[in-house]
């Protein structure tokens, strides 16, 4: 690993802590609502609300064994490779942080794919929306442009496409960030479009995880 892999985990790490402990379902997260106890002996409740804990371990980007590079030419595009489990950057994007930000989501997306969490993302995703209808105005207006297969096809274009969860999560940041809306979702590249407002909040202060994830009980 050169230096600027060295200085590119160590952003990843911190962004990590930082910024990701919703899609972990930590402890104190939003998702908490929905991540109560229940006794695991109890048979009315399906296995899936007591997934294993070894499980829950490849949850986010320090297990998932991903690797994070830069390659050349320094102006290579982020990309996310799934097999073999790589995150490409060249060395143009390396500080820049909503691009780190942007590919980190998409691991996590990725290390939620199997299907025992489905539950799970339903309720990300719903977190995620209650967190941002309050903040974003015409949230539904730009969830929709979002979906619109003609709108959707002129963003993915320019930036790939991108379902809603990681279109909620990605303007989440934005607002944690202090950044004009999409700036995680394009690199910028997406200009707002008009006729949809948006109230940008001031930068929330991040916090970190400071306790892992509830585990089934023995």
């Amino acid at each position: 690993m050169n230096e600027d892999e060295l200085a590119l985990k160590a952003a990843v790490d911190e962004y990590e802590d930082e910024y990701f402990e919703d899609m972990r379902f930590e402890d104190g997260s939003i998702t908490d609502p929905f991540m109560g106890e229940r006794d695991s002996s109890d048979r009315r409740y399906p296995q899936v609300y007591h997934l294993p804990a070894d499980l829950y371990n490849r949850v986010g980007i320090r297990n998932s064994g991903y690797r994070f590079t830069v390659v050349s030419p320094d102006d290579s595009t982020p990309t996310v490779l799934f097999k073999p489990k790589t995150v490409s950057f060249g060395r143009k994007y390396i500080k820049d942080k909503a691009a780190i930000l942007h590919e980190m989501i998409h691991v996590h997306e990725e290390t939620l794919s199997d299907r025992r969490f489905t539950l799970h993302k339903d309720a990300l995703f719903l977190c995620l929306y209650n967190k941002l209808k309050a903040k974003v105005d015409q949230l539904d207006d730009r969830i929709f442009k979002q979906l619109q297969f003609h709108d959707g096809a002129e963003r993915a274009l320019r930036c790939g496409p991108h379902g809603i969860l990681f279109y909620l999560k990605a303007l989440e940041l934005d607002l944690r960030c202090g950044w004009e809306p999409e700036t995680v979702l394009g690199f910028e590249k997406i200009k707002q479009k008009p006729g949809v407002s948006i109230k940008v909040a001031p930068a929330e202060k991040g916090r970190g995880c400071r306790s892992r994830p509830r585990r089934q009980k023995e």
